[in-house]
C-alpha cells in the first residue's frame, strides 16, 4: 500500500475521533506500525503518547489535551463503539469544568469517571472509579462524553474547592440554557453545611452575591419578564410607552426605576430577596392577580405597598406573604407605626366601597340606611 492510501485509510477511520488515532485502531485497518512509524519519521503524523498519532487533518487546540487522553484510555474502540458500551468513561471534575467554560480553575491532571474501575500508568491523568452516573448526567460535547453542567458543579463543591472558585463556577452554570437555579441548589444541599450553610439555595445565594455581574441581574430581568409576558429588555426600549411597556412603566416609575435599565435593575432586586427558584412562580401569581383585577389600580396598590419601608425589607416580606397565605400569621406580626396596606389586600380584587349607615340626630339614636 502506498502512503498516500495508508494516509487515505487513517483520515477515513479518525473522522469522527479529531484526527487522533492509535496503533491498534490503525491495525484494526489493516496499517501496520512500521507504516506508521514511517509517516511520523517524515513529520506526516506527530507522536502526542505512546501508540498515539495526530493526522494532518487534526486541529490542535485547548480540548486537544483531553481528547487524546480520552482516546488513550481505550486505544482499541472507536468512539462510536465507546458510546455504546454499558460501562463509560466520561470526562468530569475539573476538565468538565474547562469544556463547560465554568470557573476559571486550571486543571493539574485531565480528570476523568469511571462506572467501572479503570486504572492507568499515566501521571497526567486521574480516573474517579466504581461511579453511578446515569446517561441524564452525560452530554455529549463534540463527540466527547462529558458529565452534565450540574454533576459537574456538585463533583467540585464536593471536592471542597475554595469558595471563591466555586462562586464563579455557579454563576457560569446559571448562565447555560436549560440550567435552572432550583436545580442546581437541590444537587448541592448535600454538600451546604461543608460551605458553612444550611442548604443549597443558601449556598447558590451566596456564590451569586460573590461572583455575579451586572450581566446576570439582568439575564435575571430578562426571565422575569418573559414569566410577565412582557418583552425583553432589548425589545424594551423601542416600545416605549405603548402596548405592554406601560404597565411595566408604571410598577417600575414608582421606585425611580426609568427606562430598560431602570427596570432591569428594580427587577433584580427582586432576584436577589427571592431568588429565582421562588420567584418565577410567585410573578406567576402576580399575573394572575392582574388578570383579574384593573392591572393600573392592582399595579397601584403593589407601588403602594412597597414604598412604605425599604425596599429590600418589604420585598422580604411581600415574598414570604405569597408563599404562605396565613391570616392567622398576618394578624399576629407587629404593626408599623405607618402601616401601608396589608399584604393580604395585594392578593385580592378591590372590593366595592360601601357607604357607611347614616346616624339619626333626632333623639332615638336610630340608624336608617340611605337609599
Amino acid at each position: 500500500m502506498k502512503q498516500i492510501e495508508v494516509l487515505e485509510t487513517l483520515e477515513s477511520a479518525a473522522s469522527e475521533q479529531w484526527g487522533i488515532i492509535t496503533t491498534s485502531q490503525a491495525q484494526r485497518e489493516g496499517i501496520t506500525r512500521l507504516q506508521l512509524g514511517r509517516l511520523a519519521d517524515k513529520g506526516v503524523l506527530t507522536r502526542v503518547r505512546r501508540g498515539m498519532y495526530l493526522l494532518p487533518s487534526s486541529q490542535f487546540g485547548p480540548l486537544t489535551d483531553i481528547r487524546v487522553a480520552w482516546v488513550s484510555l481505550d486505544v482499541g474502540q472507536f468512539p462510536d463503539e465507546r458510546w455504546e458500551e454499558e460501562d463509560k468513561i466520561v470526562v468530569s471534575h475539573e476538565s468538565a469544568a474547562l469544556i463547560h467554560q465554568l470557573g476559571d480553575l486550571i486543571p493539574k491532571k485531565l480528570t476523568f469517571s469511571s462506572t467501572s474501575r479503570k486504572q492507568t500508568l499515566q501521571d497526567d491523568i486521574h480516573i474517579y472509579n466504581n461511579r453511578d452516573i446515569s446517561s441524564q448526567d452525560v452530554s455529549n460535547v463534540g463527540g466527547l462524553p462529558v458529565t452534565s453542567v450540574i454533576l459537574t458543579v456538585t463533583d467540585l463543591a464536593k471536592k471542597k474547592i475554595e469558595f471563591s472558585y466555586l462562586a464563579s463556577i455557579v454563576v457560569d452554570a446559571l448562565r447555560k440554557e436549560n440550567v435552572r437555579l432550583k436545580d442546581i441548589a437541590e444537587s448541592l444541599n448535600e454538600v451546604s453545611l461543608s460551605y458553612g450553610f444550611s442548604s443549597g439555595l443558601q449556598l447558590v445565594q451566596a456564590c451569586q452575591e460573590e461572583a455575579e455581574a451586572d450581566e446576570d441581574r439582568e439575564e435575571k430581568a430578562e426571565r422575569y419578564l418573559s414569566t410577565w409576558n412582557w418583552p425583553s429588555i432589548q425589545q424594551y426600549s423601542s416600545l416605549g410607552a405603548a402596548g405592554l411597556a406601560g404597565p411595566l412603566e408604571k410598577y417600575t416609575g414608582t421606585m425611580g426605576a426609568t427606562g430598560a435599565a431602570g427596570v432591569s435593575a428594580y427587577l433584580a432586586k427582586i432576584a436577589d430577596v427571592g431568588g429565582i427558584a421562588s420567584t418565577i412562580d410567585q410573578l406567576a401569581r402576580i399575573n394572575a392577580i392582574l388578570d383579574r383585577a384593573g392591572i393600573d389600580e392592582q399595579l397601584a396598590r403593589i407601588n403602594a405597598f412597597l414604598e412604605k419601608a425599604g425596599i429590600d425589607e418589604q420585598l422580604a416580606q411581600y415574598n414570604s406573604s405569597l408563599d404562605s397565605l396565613n391570616s392567622s400569621q398576618l394578624k399576629n406580626r407587629p404593626k408599623n407605626p405607618d402601616p401601608g396596606p396589608s399584604e393580604e389586600s395585594l392578593l385580592s380584587s378591590p372590593d366595592p366601597v360601601q357607604e357607611q349607615p347614616e346616624v339619626n340626630e333626632g333623639g332615638n339614636n336610630k340608624k336608617e340606611h340611605r337609599e
